[in-house]
């Protein structure tokens, strides 16, 4: 017999009872009786409540699963009201007398190490010194999918059964759940091998398990065990389960919205316009991004359409759209990016960024990475080779450049060697055709674009309580030094509370009133990580407290470590403001289903028109500025409104007036757009679905539920792998909430998923070939 004092701690409680507590005891072979015996408690109400003591509920219950002993205890106190309605606190101290099952035969197999990766992991580290950090030394963030690598040791004693092949299970416990929830591997049987042997770039000399990001929330136990995968119930051919528990801290998600852009101009392949890529194909970028960001969500705020015209082979060009993007995003906290379509020239230009506005290739060879690159910009990111690298980037000792160093792993259990993967702000020019993955380098300094869900939540408290303030959205571009372009910019009410990250120039921007007084002093800050400020162009786009009274804006220029500075622009600041007139609102536009706006204004000024559901306490941006007066949108993608609000912003270059007009949206409660190759599918092959509303964005991964006319239910989640699928037609129904969409799917070649098939009968007595079937699509 063997006896283990334990104690349960209550802490303060009102408004219900009894309270419950469990502690978990971990023993070295299976538990064949246990019993918890009552030593002593200390209870009371808590301070400063002083009641009668009327009833005190205290109980002791044991639960055994194999090696694993469950002591749940019940508190209550309460008055002689007869309600849990006070605040109490206490403690249970127990005795656990554990009879152990005889001693089971020795086995050949142990469990000797489980790594945990999210992505990317520290673990039997080779990299240089300097860079090693200790084993699963990286945190892990709350619903992200999650790997365990088990690391298993074959002895090969031939006193002990012999070891065929090595399967698994792994169980995992949520919170507060009573029951273990069984996942088996993504690999295997795998063969049995000594520990000294495994190399950790091979996938299949490890057993495999991934977490669902459904279930990764705060401190999760689990417990796992290995086994010879032809004989799971001979004596001697199971491991001593591991135990332990994982800890996952909660972050922000990822808000991004969506700018399908629709191609006008005449630099593409095809005759144009080209539609814009819709909202499904932002959710099929952002699975990379979900992979190697420390978020486990991307949440897609918004969505619209920019029309774009330039030609996109030119360096100019592709400033203006991303500087057409920026103007979309105005003061919108989320970041923006612009999704270009498949069919426009481009010379080998895959992207951009300035601050928190983005644009990327959306139909190339690793579409995915690209955006993940073109987000990592937005939140700081430079290159770590190519063109003005990171010169902070490690040398982590590994042969090539810009390696990730680490071995990385996806959620689908592929292995990111670091002698053939490249992080993935890598600039294009030096990828070499390697992989692309995420360093941990990168991935930790990634940390700081997403900060605790308390954090968030205080930020968009402190933003939601603002007055807004007149704010100039300066746009301008700095050539040589010394040569500036100020282009057409608008000031208007706006909530700014970020702090303007980036590199320092030597720029200034000054306000001056007419009577030559200095009324604004504000240092251009440049946001884009992948350029020095000695460039030879500098872009900016920077919002800058405006003054009413404003009459000059210069540009100067500070000469290094002399106090001099150089006037390198000036620009006068008209007293009037321009007029604009809204002239006619109506569904009489070109493309069914789509609003045209009109206004009158003089000759020469630059428009911006934008969108209030809330009347005018918030804005959406619907167009980068234009010169025509006349503009038509979707109302499809804007929030639903009774109260709306259309406005037209004029500029005459700075000075900026505005008119407004009421617009009623009837916009769609949910949309559900669903992006699959318009060919047959097969192995590789994932089906990607966007369930979003307009008011507030993409809805829980876990409301999207995927039915097959042939299967059923094949699982939930925004992604549907296409190997779980049987041959021939399906028609694929894609829900959330009473909103469905259906398409046609036609499905070659598939083979069946090791993930889930590779398991007996013996190891799953209970399963019938219904059960097979179901297991093929792992829920995500």
């Amino acid at each position: 017999m063997e006896i283990r004092a334990g104690q349960l701690f209550f802490p303060r409680r009102r408004g219900g009872g009894p309270e419950i507590q469990t502690e978990i005891h971990n023993f070295q072979q299976p538990v064949a009786q246990a019993v918890a015996m009552l030593q002593g408690t200390r209870f009371g109400f808590s301070e400063p409540d002083d009641h009668h003591l009327g009833l005190v509920n205290v109980r002791l219950d044991t639960a055994i699963d194999d090696d694993v002993v469950s002591v749940t205890g019940r508190l209550g106190v309460r008055d002689w009201s007869g309600s849990w309605d006070d605040d109490y606190d206490g403690s249970i101290q127990y005795l656990l007398l554990i009879d152990l099952a005889p001693p089971a035969v020795p086995s050949n197999l142990s469990i000797t190490d489980i790594e945990l990766t999210q992505a990317i992991q520290f673990f039997r580290s080779t990299v240089n010194a300097s860079e090693r950090r200790d084993d699963n030394s990286m945190s892990l963030v709350a619903g992200k999918d999650t790997v365990l690598r088990v690391y298993v040791d074959n002895a090969g004693l031939p006193t002990r059964p012999p070891i065929t092949s090595v399967s698994g299970v792994l169980e995992v416990r949520p919170p507060a759940a009573a029951t273990w929830v069984a996942i088996n591997p993504l690999n295997g049987p795998i063969p049995p091998i000594k520990d000294s042997q495994i190399v950790r770039t091979n996938r299949d000399q490890t057993l495999n398990f991934v977490i669902d990001g459904l279930l990764t929330t705060g401190r999760l136990e689990y417990r796992v065990r290995a086994f010879d995968a032809l004989n799971p119930s001979l004596p001697g051919a199971t491991s001593p389960t591991r135990t332990g528990s994982l800890d996952f801290v909660e972050t922000a998600p990822f808000r991004v919205r969506a700018v399908g852009i629709r191609y006008t101009g005449t630099s593409a392949t095809v005759p144009t316009p080209i539609a814009a890529p819709p909202i499904a194909t932002m959710r099929t970028l952002a699975d990379f991004v979900e992979q190697t960001f420390p978020t486990s969500r991307v949440e897609i705020s918004g969505y619209a359409v920019l029309d774009f015209d330039g030609d996109l082979t030119s360096d100019d060009a592709h400033g203006d759209l991303v500087e057409d993007v920026n103007e979309l995003r105005g003061d919108d906290p989320d970041t923006h990016y612009g999704m270009i379509p498949d069919g426009v020239s481009r010379g080998g230009w895959l992207g951009q960024a300035n601050g928190r506005a983005a644009v990327g290739a959306s139909a190339v060879a690793n579409a995915g990475a690209n955006c993940a690159h073109e987000l990592g910009h937005t939140c700081g990111r430079p290159h770590p080779c190519g063109d003005n690298p990171d010169d902070n980037y490690p040398d982590y000792g590994v042969p090539g450049n810009a390696t990730i160093g680490e071995v990385g792993m996806t959620p689908l259990g592929a292995v990111m060697a670091p002698e053939n993967t490249m992080d993935f702000q890598a600039q294009f020019s030096c990828q070499n055709g390697r992989g692309l993955w995420v360093s941990p380098y990168t991935y930790d300094a990634l940390r700081s674009c997403f900060p605790s869900v308390v954090s968030a939540a205080n930020i968009t408290k402190r933003r939601a309580s603002m007055q807004p303030v007149d704010t100039l959205f300066l746009s301008l571009r700095i050539s040589r030094g010394t040569q500036v372009d100020l282009r057409p910019s608008f000031h208007y009410p706006a909530r700014v509370i970020d702090e303007l990250e980036g590199q320092k120039t030597p720029y200034t921007v000054l306000l001056y009133a007419g009577n030559g007084r200095l009324l604004r002093s504000a240092p251009l800050v440049l946001q884009d990580p992948t350029v020095k400020p000695d460039a030879a162009v500098l872009a900016f786009y920077q919002p800058i407290e405006f003054h009413s009274e404003a009459r000059q804006l210069t540009i100067v220029m500070s000469c290094g470590d002399c106090r001099e500075q150089k006037v390198i622009a000036e620009s006068q600041i008209a007293p009037e403001v321009p007029d604009v007139t809204i002239g006619d609102v109506s569904d009489k536009a070109s493309q069914p289903g789509y609003v045209r706006v009109t206004w009158d204004g003089r000759k020469g000024l630059h428009y911006l028109v934008r969108y209030s559901p809330d009347a005018g306490r918030t804005w959406i941006g619907l167009s980068p500025r234009l010169e025509a007066t006349t503009f038509e949108f979707s109302p499809r993608f804007l929030p639903r409104s009774q109260r709306g609000l259309i406005q037209v912003l004029a500029s005459d270059g700075i000075r900026t007036g505005s008119a407004t007009r009421d617009l009623q949206v009837d916009s769609h409660d949910l949309i559900i757009d669903v992006a699959a190759p318009d060919r047959p599918v097969g192995p590789g092959d994932v089906i990607v679905a966007e369930a979003w509303r307009p008011s507030s964005g993409s809805v829980a991964r876990g409301e999207l539920l995927w039915t097959s006319d042939r299967q059923g239910q094949l699982g939930r989640g925004n992604r549907l792998p296409v190997e779980g699928l049987r041959r021939g037609r399906h028609s694929v129904t894609v829900t959330a909430g009473e909103t469905a969409t259906r398409v046609d799917i036609d499905v070659e070649g598939t083979a069946p998923d090791p993930r889930h098939t590779r398991h007996t009968s013996k190891t799953h007595p209970g399963h019938t070939s219904k059960d097979h079937e179901r297991c093929l699509i792992r829920e995500d």
